[in-house]
Protein backbone atom coordinates (compact mmCIF):
# COMPACT_ATOMS: atom_id res chain seq x y z
CA UNK A 1 0.00 0.00 0.00
CA UNK A 2 0.91 3.84 -1.01
CA UNK A 3 2.49 4.95 2.70
CA UNK A 4 0.24 8.11 3.88
CA UNK A 5 1.89 11.13 5.71
CA UNK A 6 0.11 11.75 8.78
CA UNK A 7 0.08 14.49 11.60
CA UNK A 8 1.05 13.94 15.00
CA UNK A 9 -1.42 11.98 17.55
CA UNK A 10 -1.80 10.27 20.54
CA UNK A 11 -1.98 6.13 19.96
CA UNK A 12 -3.00 5.77 23.52
CA UNK A 13 -1.74 6.70 26.99
CA UNK A 14 1.93 8.07 27.22
CA UNK A 15 2.36 6.93 23.27
CA UNK A 16 2.71 9.24 20.25
CA UNK A 17 3.56 8.76 16.77
CA UNK A 18 6.45 10.22 15.34
CA UNK A 19 5.28 12.74 12.53
CA UNK A 20 8.33 11.92 10.90
CA UNK A 21 7.58 8.22 10.42
CA UNK A 22 4.53 6.65 7.68
CA UNK A 23 1.60 5.09 8.58
CA UNK A 24 0.49 2.18 6.74
CA UNK A 25 -3.16 2.05 6.92
CA UNK A 26 -3.55 -1.54 4.73
CA UNK A 27 -1.37 -3.31 7.68
CA UNK A 28 -1.58 -0.74 10.46
CA UNK A 29 1.99 -0.43 11.23
CA UNK A 30 4.38 2.52 11.64
CA UNK A 31 7.65 2.37 9.51
CA UNK A 32 10.99 4.43 9.38
CA UNK A 33 10.65 3.90 5.76
CA UNK A 34 8.41 2.26 2.88
CA UNK A 35 9.18 -1.76 2.30
CA UNK A 36 11.70 -2.37 0.07
CA UNK A 37 12.45 -5.17 -2.33
CA UNK A 38 15.30 -6.65 -0.18
CA UNK A 39 13.16 -6.52 3.16
CA UNK A 40 10.36 -8.80 1.10
CA UNK A 41 12.39 -10.87 -0.75
CA UNK A 42 11.99 -14.27 0.78
CA UNK A 43 14.99 -16.57 1.82
CA UNK A 44 15.47 -20.15 0.49
CA UNK A 45 16.03 -22.95 2.45
CA UNK A 46 19.04 -24.42 2.01
CA UNK A 47 18.31 -27.45 3.62
CA UNK A 48 15.29 -27.89 1.70
CA UNK A 49 17.10 -27.04 -1.88
CA UNK A 50 19.86 -29.33 -1.14
CA UNK A 51 17.29 -32.29 0.03
CA UNK A 52 16.24 -35.32 -2.33
CA UNK A 53 13.33 -36.59 -0.44
CA UNK A 54 12.50 -39.77 -0.49
CA UNK A 55 8.53 -40.22 -2.95
CA UNK A 56 6.64 -43.09 -3.37
CA UNK A 57 5.35 -43.73 -7.36
CA UNK A 58 1.61 -42.64 -7.94
CA UNK A 59 -0.55 -44.81 -5.05
CA UNK A 60 -3.23 -46.20 -8.37
CA UNK A 61 -0.01 -46.89 -10.69
CA UNK A 62 1.46 -48.59 -7.51
CA UNK A 63 -1.46 -50.55 -6.81
CA UNK A 64 -2.23 -51.66 -10.32
CA UNK A 65 1.63 -53.02 -10.46
CA UNK A 66 1.12 -54.92 -7.21
CA UNK A 67 -1.92 -56.48 -8.63
CA UNK A 68 -0.13 -57.79 -11.87
CA UNK A 69 2.79 -58.80 -9.98
CA UNK A 70 0.77 -60.80 -7.53
CA UNK A 71 -1.32 -62.82 -9.99
CA UNK A 72 1.62 -63.71 -12.15
CA UNK A 73 4.05 -64.60 -9.38
CA UNK A 74 2.16 -65.34 -6.23
CA UNK A 75 3.62 -65.86 -2.86
CA UNK A 76 6.08 -68.53 -3.15
CA UNK A 77 5.56 -71.35 -0.68
CA UNK A 78 9.77 -71.79 -0.72
CA UNK A 79 9.47 -67.92 0.36
CA UNK A 80 6.94 -68.34 3.32
CA UNK A 81 8.74 -71.65 4.62
CA UNK A 82 12.37 -69.54 4.34
CA UNK A 83 10.98 -66.11 6.05
CA UNK A 84 7.57 -66.67 6.81
CA UNK A 85 4.34 -64.03 5.18
CA UNK A 86 4.01 -60.33 6.63
CA UNK A 87 0.49 -61.62 8.13
CA UNK A 88 2.54 -64.87 9.72
CA UNK A 89 4.43 -62.08 11.22
CA UNK A 90 1.60 -59.76 12.52
CA UNK A 91 0.25 -62.73 14.00
CA UNK A 92 3.15 -63.41 15.85
CA UNK A 93 3.21 -60.29 17.10
CA UNK A 94 -0.15 -59.86 18.15
CA UNK A 95 0.26 -64.13 20.18
CA UNK A 96 2.80 -62.06 22.04
CA UNK A 97 1.08 -58.90 23.16
CA UNK A 98 -2.04 -61.56 24.53
CA UNK A 99 0.53 -63.33 26.51
CA UNK A 100 1.93 -59.52 27.99
CA UNK A 101 -1.11 -57.48 28.22
CA UNK A 102 -4.34 -60.32 28.57
CA UNK A 103 -4.16 -61.66 32.14
CA UNK A 104 -7.22 -63.37 33.10
CA UNK A 105 -6.55 -62.65 36.65
CA UNK A 106 -7.27 -58.46 35.60
CA UNK A 107 -10.74 -57.12 35.88
CA UNK A 108 -12.87 -56.42 32.74
CA UNK A 109 -11.57 -52.77 32.80
CA UNK A 110 -8.35 -53.29 32.78
CA UNK A 111 -8.36 -55.93 30.38
CA UNK A 112 -9.69 -53.53 27.82
CA UNK A 113 -7.83 -50.84 28.75
CA UNK A 114 -4.69 -53.66 28.01
CA UNK A 115 -6.49 -54.73 24.57
CA UNK A 116 -6.77 -51.06 23.15
CA UNK A 117 -3.23 -50.68 24.23
CA UNK A 118 -2.37 -53.53 22.47
CA UNK A 119 -3.88 -52.93 19.21
CA UNK A 120 -2.06 -49.05 19.32
CA UNK A 121 1.15 -51.01 19.41
CA UNK A 122 0.20 -53.14 16.57
CA UNK A 123 -0.62 -50.78 14.45
CA UNK A 124 2.09 -48.26 15.40
CA UNK A 125 4.65 -51.05 14.93
CA UNK A 126 3.05 -52.41 11.76
CA UNK A 127 3.12 -48.49 10.31
CA UNK A 128 6.77 -47.91 11.89
CA UNK A 129 7.82 -51.17 9.81
CA UNK A 130 6.47 -50.50 6.61
CA UNK A 131 6.86 -46.59 5.95
CA UNK A 132 10.66 -47.53 7.18
CA UNK A 133 11.58 -50.27 4.73
CA UNK A 134 9.46 -48.71 2.00
CA UNK A 135 11.34 -45.50 2.33
CA UNK A 136 15.12 -47.71 2.27
CA UNK A 137 14.17 -49.17 -0.57
CA UNK A 138 13.03 -46.17 -2.59
CA UNK A 139 15.83 -44.88 -2.05
CA UNK A 140 18.03 -47.58 -3.76
CA UNK A 141 16.63 -46.55 -7.14
CA UNK A 142 14.59 -49.28 -9.76
CA UNK A 143 16.76 -51.88 -7.92
CA UNK A 144 14.81 -51.09 -4.86
CA UNK A 145 11.16 -50.00 -6.75
CA UNK A 146 11.39 -53.90 -7.74
CA UNK A 147 11.71 -55.00 -3.98
CA UNK A 148 9.21 -52.29 -3.03
CA UNK A 149 6.76 -54.05 -4.96
CA UNK A 150 7.03 -57.33 -4.30
CA UNK A 151 7.22 -57.09 -0.79
CA UNK A 152 3.69 -54.91 -1.31
CA UNK A 153 2.28 -57.83 -3.18
CA UNK A 154 2.34 -59.89 -0.41
CA UNK A 155 -0.59 -57.90 1.02
CA UNK A 156 -2.92 -59.42 -1.68
CA UNK A 157 -3.70 -62.90 -1.71
CA UNK A 158 -5.62 -62.90 -5.68
CA UNK A 159 -3.25 -65.75 -7.17
CA UNK A 160 -3.70 -68.40 -4.08
CA UNK A 161 -7.61 -67.68 -4.25
CA UNK A 162 -7.67 -69.08 -7.54
CA UNK A 163 -5.11 -71.67 -6.90
CA UNK A 164 -7.06 -72.94 -3.94
CA UNK A 165 -10.81 -72.81 -5.76
CA UNK A 166 -8.90 -74.50 -8.28
CA UNK A 167 -7.88 -77.19 -6.49
CA UNK A 168 -11.55 -77.91 -5.53
CA UNK A 169 -12.86 -78.08 -8.90
CA UNK A 170 -9.84 -80.10 -10.40
CA UNK A 171 -10.60 -82.50 -7.58
CA UNK A 172 -14.02 -82.73 -7.77
CA UNK A 173 -13.22 -83.30 -11.73
CA UNK A 174 -10.77 -86.10 -11.27
CA UNK A 175 -11.15 -87.80 -8.16
CA UNK A 176 -15.06 -87.39 -7.30
CA UNK A 177 -16.72 -86.41 -4.10
CA UNK A 178 -13.83 -87.60 -1.95
CA UNK A 179 -11.51 -85.67 -3.46
CA UNK A 180 -13.43 -82.43 -3.47
CA UNK A 181 -14.34 -83.14 0.39
CA UNK A 182 -11.00 -83.30 0.90
CA UNK A 183 -9.85 -80.18 -1.37
CA UNK A 184 -12.51 -77.91 0.23
CA UNK A 185 -11.13 -78.51 3.84
CA UNK A 186 -8.48 -77.23 3.03
CA UNK A 187 -10.05 -73.61 2.70
CA UNK A 188 -13.30 -74.14 4.80
CA UNK A 189 -13.61 -74.10 8.67
CA UNK A 190 -16.94 -76.24 8.21
CA UNK A 191 -16.88 -80.44 7.97
CA UNK A 192 -17.16 -81.16 4.69
CA UNK A 193 -18.19 -84.52 5.03
CA UNK A 194 -21.82 -84.25 4.74
CA UNK A 195 -21.73 -82.11 1.71
CA UNK A 196 -22.53 -83.37 -1.68
CA UNK A 197 -21.02 -82.35 -5.23
CA UNK A 198 -23.38 -78.96 -5.00
CA UNK A 199 -22.56 -78.24 -1.43
CA UNK A 200 -19.09 -78.32 -2.56
CA UNK A 201 -19.00 -76.53 -4.88
CA UNK A 202 -20.87 -73.76 -2.58
CA UNK A 203 -18.69 -73.79 -0.02
CA UNK A 204 -15.62 -72.97 -2.47
CA UNK A 205 -17.68 -70.50 -4.14
CA UNK A 206 -18.31 -68.80 -0.14
CA UNK A 207 -14.92 -69.19 0.74
CA UNK A 208 -13.99 -67.51 -2.75
CA UNK A 209 -16.33 -64.16 -2.47
CA UNK A 210 -15.42 -63.62 1.35
CA UNK A 211 -11.69 -64.01 1.25
CA UNK A 212 -11.67 -62.10 -1.97
CA UNK A 213 -13.40 -59.13 0.22
CA UNK A 214 -10.64 -59.55 2.43
CA UNK A 215 -7.78 -60.50 0.72
CA UNK A 216 -7.84 -58.19 -2.48
CA UNK A 217 -10.47 -55.81 -2.41
CA UNK A 218 -10.10 -54.19 0.71
CA UNK A 219 -6.38 -54.08 0.83
CA UNK A 220 -6.18 -53.13 -2.73
CA UNK A 221 -8.70 -50.10 -1.79
CA UNK A 222 -6.33 -49.25 1.28
CA UNK A 223 -3.15 -49.29 -0.86
CA UNK A 224 -4.89 -46.91 -3.54
CA UNK A 225 -5.79 -44.95 -0.69
CA UNK A 226 -3.22 -44.30 1.26
CA UNK A 227 -0.24 -46.60 -0.09
CA UNK A 228 1.45 -49.63 1.35
CA UNK A 229 1.22 -48.45 5.24
CA UNK A 230 -2.61 -47.76 4.77
CA UNK A 231 -2.44 -51.77 3.26
CA UNK A 232 -0.27 -53.00 6.04
CA UNK A 233 -2.39 -51.34 8.44
CA UNK A 234 -5.46 -53.22 7.11
CA UNK A 235 -4.02 -55.89 7.39
CA UNK A 236 -3.12 -56.05 10.84
CA UNK A 237 -6.39 -55.10 11.87
CA UNK A 238 -8.06 -57.62 9.96
CA UNK A 239 -5.37 -60.30 11.64
CA UNK A 240 -6.52 -59.27 14.94
CA UNK A 241 -9.84 -59.63 14.45
CA UNK A 242 -9.55 -62.79 13.21
CA UNK A 243 -7.69 -64.16 15.82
Amino acid sequence: PRPVDRQPFDAGPGLRVDPGRQVYPGFRTVRKKPLSLIEITPVPDLLLAHSTPVLPPDTLVLVTLILLVEAGLGYSDRVYTWIGHPVSWIGRLISVLDRLLNKETWSARWRRAAGILALGLLLGLTGLVTVTVGDLLLALGPIGLVGFTLITSSLLAQRRLHEDVGAVAAALREQGLDGGRAAVSMIVGRNPESLDDAGVCRAAIESLAENFSDGVVAPSLWLAASGPAGGALYKAVNTADSM
